[in-house]
């Protein structure tokens, strides 16, 4: 007969499982709904909660893979505001674009720390988010964030951050290749041109 103390461990060990598919559910469902405002955070151009969002998201993400016996997941590398000479912020002047190496800069302004901030994505980000861009907008198509989001690197078979993503898009919105239309989403200009008129905004780039 099988003992009574093995009869409890193996319940024991039932439960537990139980609740932590449970948990991991849940914890599935706030890194969603984290996205959604993610999505919220960059249409209204509040960058500095989309990165706060978007590290929350990605803890979620690895409690998840770390439950599943999965890899962490890599965080990102995100950087830190640089200081700037003290003068008044001009709305007018930020953000600003340019290039370092092979990664896309933006400077904006921060209303609360009164100076400067740098983000960056690097140039595979900005070739994959087109690549989706190609596919998501055909024919004009209105599309939501969510369509091109989670951005997968085929190559590497990692995300790419979504505060990369969405620098990028911001970029391309700036060059008029994007459109917004309020909440509803987004649209590509020309798509059979993007690609192509991309890389020679890129390469026009000035120097940050």
């Amino acid at each position: 007969m099988v003992s009574l103390d093995l009869t409890f461990s193996i319940f024991s060990l039932y439960y537990i499982c139980m609740y932590i598919d449970k948990a991991i559910k849940l914890i599935r469902q706030c890194e969603t709904e984290l996205r959604s405002l993610l999505a919220a955070a960059a249409d209204a151009g509040d960058y500095e909660k989309v990165l706060k969002l978007t590290s929350w998201a990605q803890q979620l993400a690895a409690l998840v893979a770390s439950a599943d016996g999965s890899t962490m997941l890599r965080k990102p590398a995100i950087t830190t505001p640089v200081s700037s000479a003290k003068r008044a912020a001009k709305g007018k002047d930020y953000p600003r674009f340019g290039r370092r190496g092979e990664s896309l800069v933006k400077v904006g302004w921060s209303k609360r720390e009164k100076n400067e901030y740098e983000h960056k994505a690097p140039k595979r980000a900005v070739d994959l988010l087109v690549s989706a861009l190609v596919r998501t907008g055909i024919n004009g198509r209105i599309f939501q964030a969510n369509d091109i989001l989670p951005l997968a690197d085929p190559d590497e078979g990692t995300e790419i951050p979504v505060y990369q993503v969405y620098l990028s898009l911001a970029w391309l919105r700036g060059l008029g290749l994007v459109d917004q239309h309020g909440r509803q989403g987004y649209s590509v200009t020309k798509p059979k041109e993007l690609m192509a008129t991309v890389e020679g905004a890129w390469h026009s780039l000035g120097t940050i």
